[in-house]
């Protein structure tokens, strides 16, 4: 369990640094644990919900947009600890 907790952590810091360099892309908090809330400028909750569709449709990843004081956010949550790091680079070149 601790292997498991200590590489979502991991995970969800490189995705903060990851999706934090890509152009329109902001972290909305620093994560404390494995949970990664972060926006996509101009996008609004159907285009949250068409993007998450689309990664969970090929098999990808499944991102649960969300919302944050009202305003609709994407929400990466690390739980399995072999998530290949490359997993999170895909995700960041879709949101590009």
């Amino acid at each position: 369990h601790v292997r498991a907790i200590d590489a979502g952590i991991d995970l969800a810091r490189l995705a903060v640094e990851r999706l934090g360099a890509v152009p329109g892309v902001s972290i909305v908090m620093q994560p404390s644990l494995s949970v990664v809330l972060f926006r996509r400028e101009g996008w609004d909750a159907p285009r949250w919900r068409r993007w998450s569709s689309d990664l969970l449709d090929a098999g990808v990843a499944f991102v649960a947009p969300t919302t944050w004081k009202g305003e609709p956010v994407g929400r990466l949550v690390f739980l399995h600890p072999d998530t290949p790091p490359s997993l999170i680079d895909e995700l960041a070149t879709s949101l590009a």
